[in-house]
């Protein structure tokens, strides 16, 4: 981008007088009610300074002196013993002054608030370079001049009939006056002359950024190469997704065999502690169950001889009463442990069956596991190969074009993502970050990013992406810090 300043050094006095004395009288109170219209008549010195400028003899005689315009001839006559240094100071201080600006700021800083002002009002993309939207300024704003003209904008190429066309309007700004208001106008007809009188449009063109491919050919195979490095990247996430959910299945296979392989030992243990049990509890109840049927015996022949007392028989009947619980109780113990042993003989084949089962689903998920961790080493290396070459074309390229800007190693990470008209709407901003004299004063904000306040920039691409950059100026160098969407084209 280009200070406006610089380039209206090369109008004359009378150009600067003209406007100091417009914006002090129009910015007094003593002349607020007075009819903005009449304002349009006095633009018409502009107009011969461009006509000047672009070589064509053909001036407007100017109007009567209104009330306006005596003021402003007044304030004219004023600055008379002025020199051209001090006129510019005094013009700069009245704009700083109507945009409420510090009057410690730079010149570029100043043309930089200039144009922004002036794009807000005209609801110019927000998303621009400032160099962009000066551009756009100077299109929308010849457009109004050549509204009844078929003729197409182009720099260094205004013919005589548009311009003898324009200059013959006598009214030419009333309609602009009045939609905008007199400070946008003013604005707007000096971001129009800068541009004007520079001849070429402040952007940088295409065909002298780093990346620029005059070859369509070339651009399509470029494409072409991002598409399918687009798709390398979709492949990865697919197959890392897959991986996780395969390794997630190889876990849950894990902890289901170490369950399952838990049982049958549990089992197997139990089984082993359940049969010496049932073995030994049988002895039990067989001994205990002979030796109940001899007391029986003993019982009955005692009742048939009735050789005992009632009392030595009862008491005989009340022990004969607790064997027989205490072998009702052993036969309980011993079903119980049968039944348990019984599912344990069965539970364990069924485990073990399983258990094959899952070593053989979890040697189908590794396998699979395997499969994918290779496919992606193979994509890993084409998606490295392709952005360690794309990264290495771009450093040399810029490292040529902006010596004094350092990239991180994120950053650099940060720019594989975008395709060829991304790649030159970045470097569209970067050329304008890297000539401009006051690099903070083009920032649209601050961002905080690794612990550090960065200042950032937007670069929009003809696709309808944004990028948002982040920087960090220090004098004329500046270190880059990441490259990012702020919007995504569909």
């Amino acid at each position: 981008m280009t200070n406006i300043f610089a380039i209206l050094k090369n109008t004359d006095d009378e150009f600067i007088k003209h406007y100091i004395a417009m914006l002090e009288v129009m910015n007094t109170k003593n002349t607020a009610k007075i009819e903005i219209n009449k304002l349009s008549r006095k633009s018409i010195t502009f107009l011969n300074t461009l006509s000047s400028k672009s070589k064509i003899n053909k001036e407007i005689t100017l109007p009567k002196a209104q009330t306006i315009e005596s003021l402003v001839e007044q304030k004219r006559q004023e600055l008379s013993n002025l020199s051209r240094s001090k006129l510019n100071t005094k013009f700069k201080i009245i704009l700083k002054s109507i945009l409420n600006l510090p009057y410690t700021i730079s010149d570029f800083a100043l043309s930089v608030h200039i144009i922004n002002f002036v794009a807000q009002k005209h609801k110019i993309d927000e998303y621009f370079t400032v160099s962009q939207k000066a551009d756009a300024i100077y299109e929308l704003y010849f457009g109004q001049l050549t509204e009844n003209s078929n003729q197409t904008i182009q720099f260094n190429n205004i013919s005589t009939e548009i311009v003898n066309r324009v200059l013959e309007k006598e009214d030419i700004f009333s309609n602009i006056l009045s939609g905008h208001g007199f400070k946008t106008e003013i604005m707007s007809q000096l971001v129009f002359m800068a541009v004007a009188l520079r001849g070429v449009p402040m952007t940088v063109s295409l065909d002298k950024l780093p990346s620029f491919e005059p070859n369509s050919i070339n651009i399509s195979e470029i494409e072409n190469k991002h598409v399918a490095y687009l798709k390398l990247l979709a492949e990865k996430q697919r197959l890392q997704i897959r991986l996780t959910n395969n390794e997630a299945k190889q876990a849950q296979t894990l902890d289901d065999i170490n369950n399952y392989q838990e049982v049958i030992n549990n089992s197997l243990s139990e089984k082993s502690a359940v049969d010496p049990q049932i073995s030994e509890l049988q002895s039990q109840y067989d001994s205990m169950a002979d030796k109940l049927r001899l007391l029986k015996a003993q019982i009955e022949n005692l009742e048939n001889t009735q050789t005992v007392t009632p009392e030595e028989l009862d008491l005989l009947k009340s022990n004969y009463s607790i064997k027989e619980n205490n072998l009702s109780d052993i036969f309980f113990k011993i079903s119980f442990l049968e039944k348990t042993s019984d599912e344990l003989t069965h539970l364990i084949p069924d485990k073990q069956e399983s258990l094959i089962q899952l070593q053989l689903h979890l040697d189908d998920i590794q396998l699979e596991i395997y499969k994918i961790k290779s496919t992606l080493k193979n994509i890993k290396s084409d998606i490295f190969h392709i952005e360690e070459t794309k990264i290495n074309a771009l450093e040399q390229k810029w490292f040529a074009a902006f010596p004094n800007f350092t990239l991180s190693k994120s950053c650099k990470k940060n720019l594989v993502q975008f395709n060829y008209f991304e790649i030159l709407a970045i470097e569209t901003s970067l050329v304008e970050l890297y000539y401009a004299s006051d690099k903070t004063s083009l920032s649209n904000g601050q961002s905080f990013y690794n612990s550090i306040y960065y200042q950032y920039i937007f670069a929009k691409a003809s696709n309808g992406s944004v990028i948002q950059i982040l920087y960090y100026p220090t004098g004329d160098s500046c270190e880059l810090a990441r490259f990012s969407y702020a919007i995504v084209a569909n």
